[in-house]
């Protein structure tokens, strides 16, 4: 549960640090209203595949609604990191420039770890195959 929840809080605090991002509370709430209205799907997605069928796969919802989930996923950290930009280009401190410069540097670098697997899944190769070994190696 914390992988769908990750993007929504580094949305959140990305949109707040150091200056708030959109300066009315329903706009905020208007930006993650899609990610949250989501969240109940892995929550009984996962519940379903551990107490119902542990062995089994899920395919409740056919293949588009995981591909959704995914998608908002990785529209979120990248509305995050674009939410720090625009932050960085609002400031007048140096030293709050550093800062935010360092954070979006080491989010850069964080997140670099999963492009592999969001290109692999996204082709749809399994990790049998020659391009699955590397993209998930």
């Amino acid at each position: 549960m914390g992988s769908f929840l990750l993007p929504l809080l580094f949305f959140t605090f990305c949109s707040i640090f150091p200056r708030k991002l959109f300066r009315s509370r329903w706009a905020l709430v208007a930006a993650l209203a899609p990610g949250v209205l989501l969240l109940p799907y892995p929550i009984v997605g996962f519940a379903y595949l551990i107490f119902v069928t542990p062995l089994g796969n899920i395919s409740v919802g056919g293949d588009w609604l995981p591909r959704i989930g995914a998608s908002l996923i990785f529209a979120y950290l990248g509305a995050g990191l674009l939410a720090l930009i625009l932050n960085y280009r609002r400031l007048d401190d140096a030293n709050q420039k550093r800062r935010i410069r360092v954070l979006v540097t080491g989010s850069l670098v964080g997140y670099t770890v999963l492009l592999p697997y969001a290109v692999a899944g996204a082709m749809r190769t399994s990790a049998q195959n020659s391009v699955g070994r590397v993209l998930y190696s």
